[in-house]
C-alpha cells in the first residue's frame, strides 16, 4: 500500500473514540463527534464509564455506536462482569453483538498481570476473540510500574523496559486470538519501535488506527494525519463549547511530527 493508497484508506476501518468520561462531554459534544464520525466514514466508539455501566451501554445504544472503549480493567473479575453487562443489554434489546469491537485499556501492574492469566478467562459464546483489542496504554503503565507521575520521569528511559514487556503480553494475546494496540509515547522518534512491537492497532487520543499489512512509511503518514485532525477536532471542542479537558498532555503539540 503506498502513501497514495494510504491516503485513501477507508475510514470505515479507523475508530473515532468519544472517550467522554476522560474529557467530560456531555451528551451535545458526543453527538457532534458521532456526527463528525458518520460524515467521515470513521467508526465511532462511546466509552462505558466503568465495567458493569448498564446504564452507559444503554445510551451507546442508542447513539448507534459501532465500537465500545472501556477504561483500564486490571482483574480476570472486572472482564466477565464488562462481558456480562453486554450480554444483558445487547441480548434484551435484540441487537447482534458479532460486529462490535471493545477496546479494552490496558494501564497499570495489575492489568499487566491480567494479560498473564488470560487463559483463566472464558469469552462468551456471543462475542469473537478477534473483536477484543487490549490497548496498552504506555503513559500510565510507566507511572504504575514505576509509581511517578507524568512530570516526574523522562518517558524514554523507561520506553525499552515497558516496550519488553508490551512483547511479551501481545505474544500471550496472539496465542488465545485477542488484538492488541498500543497508545502513549508514539512521537516521530518512537513510532518505529511502536511499529515493531507487532501489535494490531495504535491509538492517539481520539483513533484508533489498524497496522495491518501497513509499512511502516504509511503507519507514520497515517498517524501524522490523523494527530492533526485530532488537534482540530480537540482545539473545536475546547473554544466552541468550552469543555473543560482533563488532560495532561492536552494543549502539548510537540507530540505532532
Amino acid at each position: 500500500m503506498s502513501i497514495v493508497k494510504a491516503n485513501n484508506l477507508l475510514n470505515t476501518s479507523i475508530t473515532l473514540h468519544a472517550s467522554e468520561h476522560r474529557y467530560i462531554l456531555d451528551s451535545s459534544q458526543v453527538n457532534l463527534l458521532r456526527n463528525f464520525a458518520y460524515k467521515h466514514n470513521y467508526l465511532f466508539s462511546s466509552m462505558i464509564g466503568g465495567c458493569d455501566s448498564i446504564r452507559d451501554i444503554r445510551d451507546s445504544l442508542e447513539l448507534a455506536v459501532d465500537n465500545f472503549e472501556v477504561p483500564c480493567i486490571d482483574s480476570i473479575y472486572s472482564l466477565r462482569k464488562l462481558f456480562s453487562a453486554l450480554e444483558k443489554v445487547y441480548i434484551h434489546n435484540g441487537h447482534n453483538l458479532t460486529q462490535i469491537k471493545i477496546f479494552i485499556n490496558i494501564g497499570s501492574r495489575n492489568g499487566s498481570q491480567l494479560i498473564k492469566d488470560i487463559y483463566k478467562f472464558k469469552l462468551p459464546s456471543l462475542f469473537n476473540s478477534n473483536q477484543i483489542i487490549f490497548n496498552f496504554n504506555r503513559h500510565y503503565l510507566v507511572q504504575s510500574f514505576n509509581k511517578a507521575k507524568p512530570t516526574e520521569f523522562d518517558h524514554v528511559f523507561y520506553l525499552d523496559q515497558i516496550n519488553n514487556n508490551l512483547k511479551k503480553s501481545i505474544s500471550i494475546l496472539k496465542e488465545y486470538n485477542y488484538l492488541s494496540s498500543v497508545s502513549g509515547f508514539i512521537t516521530k522518534d518512537t513510532i518505529e519501535t511502536t511499529y515493531d512491537l507487532n501489535t494490531d492497532f495504535i491509538k492517539t487520543n481520539l483513533f484508533s488506527i489498524p497496522i495491518y499489512n501497513s509499512s511502516i512509511t504509511e503507519i507514520k503518514f497515517l498517524h501524522h494525519k490523523h494527530q492533526l485532525i485530532e488537534a482540530n477536532i480537540l482545539s473545536a471542542l475546547n473554544y466552541f463549547l468550552n469543555v473543560k479537558i482533563n488532560n495532561p498532555f492536552f494543549g502539548d503539540k510537540s507530540y505532532l511530527f
